[in-house]
């Protein structure tokens, strides 16, 4: 649907009514963004830990196995922090329309939403220790800021804000001092910038300090995040050899001054993992106070006092890259239990540091998450170890809901398959097949007895659905690509399955009682030549015959017949509930989740849609897969690139509602339009009636509110839409079979508001580009494969491209046209390009009044047969439109005569077309 757009530019949390019931609405995620550090929410009552999914944030009970989805962004959440107390949370993300919120935890509900905080939204954010002030670190790799906020204010400006040199590495973590927030840092891969503000002042003071490999005489390697050590003005950064740099106070630019200041220097190298450092934070630790925790890529988690001795560490959590060690917040270092400590740890089996007196470490427990999509909780009395979470760490592109059972089966590049029951939300099985066997796409049978899994190798395992234990001695190898589309026979004899090199492989189930269960090789055709985009088994029961249907990008489809080898002994239609009138249709794009209610006419209030994973800009997601549940009440999307599997909850029945109270249907297509366009369309409409009547008509006109159907591309063409032969008669077998199934009688008569709602379905959602012509020409003339060549060995292809402009004579366009595609005849040809060149009046026949002299046309057309011409002449001397740029936009070109002119495209997408660079708009002689 040309309206299958997004309807809102804000965020979700400036028009989210949790009152008003929704459409389609988040239930669960399965899955997290592992690159977004979590925050440990734990404390003596609960076990809540809060991350990121995608554009959602999640509050995950442990204990309870519950989800609090908290919902505001319309971008990947690309980083979140938390006060000292952990009563106050901030998310951030990047993209276009992007956004800030400040949530409370107690009420868990957004109290501040900054709306572009930075050009194109943030990297990272950090709250103050009192969560008074909040840090801001922007996105855009080309012109970065970095903005200090006081958002308990009305003020949507920053306290105060400093740009960073393109010169410096892009930087993507902050850090505050604990004990003094007008200081802190942020760093990149190469840099870490100090700086240091003033609550009083809006200025800030930034300093980057050098560090070479030659400063220390040993390879530094990449910083990976910053930390001031409690008590001291000391901060220290993590690198990727293993080294963590010590920056203490530059004595030569800040001389006889203990305070802080944000002129450092790198005073020293300490190596403290033989991996490189990945992570690096504080926590309270007795009886040192306070400890440095450090993690690295192998999964190990060291704990160092201020000075940098070892405590303790943990060497067996080897689940990957350590991302993130958050601790909880109970009451073990209150104020109140520093009495009574001594007796609460009485008896408690606390492991021991590692130092000569071998006293009790004592910390709080911990959640460590990793790179590979693992998150672990760790009990530090008793050293208790358990993965709270495994999810998929690559893309996750295969999603099947079983037939019978509340079961969802995803699977992933990185070769695990997990099931979940979506009741429960509770993991049923998975298995890993390991990095080196990435899944492309799983299906389940029609019994959900197997499910068919299938490989980027090419390879197709059938595995038993509740165990995973394979079906066959060995992989189907028949597939020489990934896996794209896999289905069953409705009596799952057969199972087919076609990969990337256009092939399809028939399997056929062997009932013999050697071999009950197994799979053998049946046949493979490669029937395609380009992508197969579906695959689908469709059963004929009159005829015991199965239909095999592939579908492909080279705009065939093929159809495959085998027997079935069963009789049916009866059919039963399958019988809806009372209450469901009305069918929907639920469908997926790259980035959104749409509900649709069935049929399509193009009803704005017959469809909804929302984000499920934000890509094109907006996050790495590429929605991969979809599936519904057996009874239609969910809905589950595969986000590919971001790791994450959401599951929806479907209400069609708002829809229903919202539709029913409406009342007419084709009155809401007035609100697509504008009101000059409107008002054109209403004059071409009503000089249509003239037409059908006769121009020279002398006798009394009939009144009448419809024209001709044959007269609807006239209409279309006038108002800029220029459909193909092929378009028109779509649109006009539209409106002749509309009421046929219900009178038996065709509709010949088309009115105002149907020929509007016609209008707003078919028309172009962009209208006519200038680049568009461009291209066709290129192909025409064959200048990608005539040029390539030629380019390769010039110094300046650009140029070469602005000299040579590909060219074509009238005459060869003549004959193309004649030729190929939708062929036009020879006299229907010349009158066309007779009247764009001025040689005919515009106008139908019937409108022409003056005598034609066909040897003075026929003459007058030859004589312009040799002239060259390329896109640019087309469009400006032949077509007569004007071509607008982004360098013509100025004082002597107003946006009111390009809107005036974009009429005849589409009067909603001016803004788009500019920002595309060039379009073309329609002169008066081509309406």
């Amino acid at each position: 649907s040309n309206h299958f757009t997004e309807r809102r530019t804000e965020n979700e949390i400036s028009c989210f009514n949790p009152i008003m019931p929704e459409a389609i609405s988040p239930l669960w995620t399965f899955g997290f963004n592992q690159s977004v550090p979590l925050i440990n929410l734990s404390d003596d009552r609960s076990s809540i830990v809060f991350y990121s999914s995608a554009h959602l944030l999640v509050l995950f009970d442990i204990k309870n196995n519950s989800q609090k989805i908290l919902r505001g962004h319309c971008n990947e959440v690309t980083s979140i922090s938390c006060s000292g107390d952990k009563r106050w949370l901030v998310s951030g993300d990047r993209g276009i329309d992007s956004a800030v919120i400040v949530w409370d935890v107690k009420t868990r509900e957004a109290v501040r939403t900054i709306t572009k905080p930075h050009s194109y939204g943030v990297i990272s954010v950090a709250l103050t220790k009192d969560a008074r002030y909040l840090a801001t670190l922007g996105a855009d790799p080309v012109d970065q800021s970095f903005s200090i906020w006081n958002w308990t204010i009305e003020s949507n400006l920053p306290h105060c804000q400093v740009k960073i040199s393109g010169e410096m590495s892009f930087q993507t973590k902050i850090a505050f001092n604990p004990d003094n927030y007008y200081h802190l840092s942020t760093n990149g891969e190469h840099q870490v910038i100090f700086y240091s503000w003033s609550n009083q002042e809006k200025d800030m003071v930034a300093y980057a300090p050098s560090l070479k490999d030659d400063d220390f005489k040993q390879k530094v390697g990449q910083f990976s995040c910053t930390q001031y050590i409690p008590d001291k003005s000391i901060a220290i950064t993590g690198t990727s050899t293993g080294l963590l740099v010590i920056w203490e106070s530059d004595k030569q630019r800040v001389k006889g001054e203990n305070s802080e200041t944000p002129y450092k220097r790198a005073t020293k190298l300490i190596p403290l993992h033989q991996k490189g450092i990945t992570f690096l934070t504080t926590t309270a630790c007795h009886p040192y106070g306070k400890c440095i925790v450090t993690g690295d890529s192998s999964g190990q988690v060291k704990f160092f006092d201020c000075n940098f001795m070892l405590l303790f560490w943990y060497q067996d959590l080897k689940f990957g890259p350590v991302n993130c060690v958050s601790f909880a917040t109970t009451s073990l270092f209150t104020e109140k239990n520093k009495s009574s400590f001594t007796e609460s740890i009485k008896g408690k089996a606390y492991p021991t540091c590692a130092t000569i007196g071998a006293e009790p470490f004592i910390i709080e427990d911990f959640i460590v998450s990793t790179s590979s999509a693992f998150m672990i909780s760790v009990t530090v009395e008793g050293g208790l170890k358990k993965i709270i979470l495994r999810e998929h760490d690559s893309d996750v592109n295969g999603l099947t809901t079983h037939p019978v059972l509340n079961h969802v089966a995803t699977c992933s590049h990185s070769g695990l398959v997990k099931i979940y029951d979506y009741e429960s939300k509770l993991v049923v099985t998975m298995k890993s097949f390991g990095l080196n066997n990435p899944i492309q796409s799983c299906v389940y049978d029609k019994t959900g007895q197997y499910i068919a899994v299938g490989f980027m190798s090419g390879y197709l395992r059938v595995l038993d659905s509740l165990t995973l234990n394979e079906m066959t001695s060995e992989p189907f190898t028949y597939g020489k690509g990934p896996i794209t589309h896999i289905d069953f026979s409705y009596c799952n004899n057969y199972c087919a399955y076609a990969d990337s090199a256009f092939t399809t492989t028939l399997l056929l189930r062997s009932n013999t009682h050697e071999c009950e269960n197994s799979w053998c090789y049946v046949a493979r055709v490669r029937a395609h030549n380009r992508r197969i985009t579906d695959l689908l088994f469709w059963t004929l029961t009159e005829s015991k015959r199965s239909r095999l249907f592939t579908l492909s990008e080279d705009r065939t489809l093929t159809v495959s017949s085998f027997p079935q080898g069963i009789e049916y002994t009866k059919v039963l239609p399958l019988i809806s509930q009372k209450t469901n009138s009305c069918y929907f249709m639920v469908c997926l794009s790259k980035e959104r989740l749409g509900l649709i209610m069935l049929p399509l006419d193009g009803d704005p209030l017959k469809y909804t849609n929302i984000i499920a994973h934000p890509s094109n800009g907006r996050g790495v997601g590429q929605a991969q897969g979809l599936a519904i549940d057996r009874n239609g009440l969910y809905a589950f999307t595969a986000g590919g690139p971001d790791t994450c599997v959401h599951m929806w909850t479907l209400n069609p029945t708002v829809l229903e509602k919202t539709v029913n109270i409406a009342g007419c249907m084709k009155r809401r297509f007035y609100d697509f339009l504008s009101r000059d366009f409107l008002e054109e369309m209403k004059d071409y409409f009503y000089y249509s009636m003239i037409r059908t009547q006769g121009i020279c008509c002398m006798d009394e006109r009939k009144t009448s509110f419809t024209i001709p159907i044959t007269e609807i591309p006239f209409v279309m063409r006038a108002i800029g839409f220029y459909p193909t032969e092929a378009e028109v008669e779509n649109m006009i077998n539209e409106i002749k079979y509309s009421r046929f199934c219900d009178t038996g009688e065709y509709t010949t008569e088309i009115d105002l508001d149907t020929f509007i709602q016609l209008y707003c379905n078919h028309r172009p959602f962009q209208g006519i580009l200038y680049k568009d012509v461009e291209s066709a020409f290129n192909i025409l003339t064959n200048a990608n494969v005539g040029n390539k060549d030629k380019c390769a060995e010039l110094s300046n292809s650009h140029e070469t491209i602005i000299q040579e402009k590909p060219t074509i004579t009238m005459e060869e366009l003549f004959l193309t046209l004649q030729n190929s595609g939708e062929a036009i005849g020879e006299a229907e040809m010349s009158e066309y390009m007779a009247i764009l060149w001025g040689i005919l009046p515009e106008g139908d026949r019937q409108e022409i009044l003056e005598e034609i002299d066909p040897k003075k046309i026929e003459k007058e057309l030859e004589s312009r047969m040799s002239t060259p011409i390329n896109a640019e002449t087309f469009v400006s001397d032949i077509l007569q439109m004007y071509v607008y740029g982004e360098d013509n936009l100025s004082a002597g070109h107003s946006k009111e005569l390009l809107s005036k002119k974009i009429q005849q495209t589409d009067t909603s997408l001016l803004d788009e077309l500019v920002s595309n660079g060039k379009y073309a708009a329609n002169s008066t002689q081509t309406e």
